[in-house]
Parts: structure tokens; sequence; C-alpha cells
């Protein structure tokens, strides 16, 4: 919660106007099983309260997600292959301000659980939410067909059609293909301060072309010809990059 408030991602409820709407959502904290460590905040839009939940009456938009079959085949056709991740996909879109009260929630004053809880609101669209998967992946697509031009259609190609909402995956015929493709999109994207980041590769090249803070991060420190790999996830499906 300190980053959703520090990052601006929610901000201080300002006070109802006299029979002006709003809607409060539960939180509530999820552990991963992969990520033991972490802890992630998660707003119920579906929380029903006298029939109704935010949810319901939402409009969804249409469905932009790739077919998972579709990214994973094309991820498996060359021989070097990576993928990454958008950072906080969700939060990288703002919601307009005349909505934002729909998204308010409890928490405490200046983040110190000493102290009182008060009503914040969020500033960008909500993971759980109906329609942010739609959002979320229009505002990616819309941002690399205005980069088109000056970072190439293959660039928008890739985030058109190799993405599965914020995971991307591909594979070229060579180290210097990818490390370009990447480079373009991390570039591409960064016009409107969209992060790709968690690098993974196959190639020792690849992996090399990046900061450090870009590669996925149980992979920052290791050598590939030497080290001994964890494997990693793609999509849900287990990718051991030493012999694969």
């Amino acid at each position: 919660m300190k980053g959703v408030i520090d990052n601006k991602h929610a901000e201080v409820a300002p006070l109802l106007k006299e029979n002006e709407e709003c809607w409060y959502l539960p939180l509530f904290g999820v552990y991963h099983p992969k990520k033991p460590g972490k802890i992630r905040g998660v707003f119920d839009s579906s929380a029903i309260y006298e029939g109704l939940s935010l949810n319901k009456v939402l409009l969804k938009g249409p469905d932009l997600t790739n077919s998972l079959i579709g990214v994973l085949l094309r991820f498996r056709q060359e021989h070097v292959a990576v993928t990454g991740d958008i950072e906080q996909m969700f939060y990288c879109f703002f919601v307009r301000e005349d909505h934002r009260n729909f998204l308010r929630f409890l928490w405490y004053k200046d983040n110190d659980p000493k102290k009182n809880l008060i009503e914040y609101r969020m500033c960008k669209h909500v993971f759980g939410n109906s329609p942010s998967p739609a959002v979320a992946t229009y505002g990616l697509r819309r941002t690399a067909e205005e980069a088109e031009v000056e970072f190439g259609s293959d660039m928008r190609d890739f985030v058109d059609r190799n993405f599965y909402v914020d995971d991307c995956l591909t594979s070229k015929r060579s180290p210097q293909e990818a490390i370009d493709l990447m480079t373009r999109t991390q570039k591409a994207l960064q016009t409107t301060n969209i992060r790709l980041h968690k690098i993974t590769s196959n190639c020792q090249e690849v992996i090399d072309a990046f900061p450090r803070e870009d590669l996925v991060g149980d992979l920052r420190d290791l050598d590939l010809g030497i080290d001994d790999l964890p494997t990693q996830r793609s999509l849900s499906l287990c990718w051991d990059l030493k012999p694969d």
C-alpha cells in the first residue's frame, strides 16, 4: 500500500458533494504460493451490497486478449527465446477523475496502522475490475501504434500479437534479432511510462545485453554457462532455460 500511495496510484478522497454517488471497495491481501514472501493487495470489485457489485454495472469492453495457444506456439518457433513483463500494467493507466469515486476504499492515514482509517480512492485502473484488461491492452497497443513510425512495424506487431495481457513471449533466429526487438519495444513503451522488464532468455548474449534491473529477479546474478538455472514459468508453463 505504501507503493500504491507513494506512486500516486491512489489519493486521499475528497469530501463527497450532496447526493454524489460513490462505491467502496473491500481490500484484502493475497499470497501467491510461488512467492511466499510477497503479498498483493486486492480490491474486491465483485463484492455484493444489496444485490449489486461494481463489476455488475461496469462495461467490460471487448475481449482483446490474444489466443494463449497462438502466443505459446510463436514462442516455440525459433532458436533464441525471450520473455518479458509489463510492470504493474493496470497501474499504467489513469481512471477519469469523475469516475474515481466508484473506486473508494478505507486505509490508514499516512499508511500508518496506528492512525485512523480514512477514505482514499484509486486514480489508476484496478486489478479485479472487469474492464481493466481491455483498457490496459488497448492502451498498450495504442502506445505501440503511435510509436510505430519511430520504432518499427515489427515492434508494433510484437506488441499486438505476442503479449498475453502483461506477459510477452517471442523467439528469434539470432541473439541480435531478439536484443534489437526487445530494446526497441522497451523504448517505444517507455514513451508513455510503460516499463517492460523481467526479461528472460535461454541465450546468455541476450541476458548480457540488458541492465541487471531489467532482468527477472533470479537471473540477475547468474551465468548461463556456469550456474545451475532456476526453472522459469512462462504463462504458467515451466521453462527450463538450459536444455530448452
